[in-house]
């Protein structure tokens, strides 16, 4: 936001660094909250996001909501290729 409302000033180019790096930072937590879970729990998450996924897919539950758990997933599992199936049918 302060990029586009002073894109060239050095502080709101700094502020959008930050942001980014605030980003990467709860990106990365998250994926290593997922990948300690218990294999119950991993595996009752996939189990949770392919249904939620497919009910999108048909038109029943909301696509974006779906693709979030879905990737989800593929942090603890990113071999999985029944969860990349489904991404890539939710993404346009």
């Amino acid at each position: 936001a302060a990029l586009k409302l002073a894109p060239g000033q050095p502080e709101a180019k700094r502020m959008g660094a930050v942001s980014t790096e605030y980003l990467m930072l709860d990106t990365i937590k998250k994926g290593l909250i997922l990948r300690s879970l218990p294999v119950a729990e991993q595996k009752s998450r996939r189990r949770d996001a392919v249904r939620l996924a497919q009910r999108a897919v048909a038109g029943r539950a909301d696509r974006a909501e779906a693709a979030l758990a879905l990737l989800d997933v593929l942090a603890f599992r990113p071999d999985d290729e029944r969860v990349k199936d489904l991404l890539s049918t939710l993404r346009p």
